[in-house]
């Protein structure tokens, strides 16, 4: 079939080695734009984040745990989304605690029941090693 098209199998290759090039540079452009667009939203919000930690009244783990994860909390995909991370952050963490800080936070906005039930997700989503971490962390 390459044939049919005019290709021979050393031109369908070169062919081949071109695209990829040029989706290796999109990616890199893509790459950078994120990037600086993450840059800018950074700098914008840090300085607003600080403002907000000296005000004694502001409570990111009541904003979490109240207006945010009361959202989601008692959704069926939740129990997907925390198993599914947490899968993910386990495995392809570099060597990183990733799953373990990951769970730190949900630990940190979660109330008791819900931390109980979250935990048994975890603990069926991750090495025994990364769970034994996580109730490290928290002195389980």
């Amino acid at each position: 079939e390459v044939r049919n098209l005019g290709f021979t199998g050393e031109k369908f290759a070169s062919s081949l080695k071109l695209q990829s090039k040029g989706v290796k540079a999109e990616f890199l452009e893509l790459k950078e734009m994120i990037l600086n667009h993450l840059g800018r939203k950074e700098a914008i919000l840090m300085p607003k984040m600080r403002k907000l930690k000296a005000d004694d009244k502001f409570s990111s783990k009541q904003i979490m745990r109240d207006d945010i994860l009361s959202l989601v909390a008692d959704s069926p995909e939740f129990k997907f989304f925390i198993q599914h991370a947490n899968h993910h952050l386990d495995k392809h963490g570099h060597n990183k605690p990733k799953a373990r800080m990951f769970d730190h936070a949900l630990w940190y906005c979660a109330t008791g029941s819900q931390w109980k039930k979250w935990h048994r997700w975890i603990k069926g989503s991750v090495r025994s090693r990364t769970c034994e971490e996580v109730e490290a962390a928290i002195s389980f």
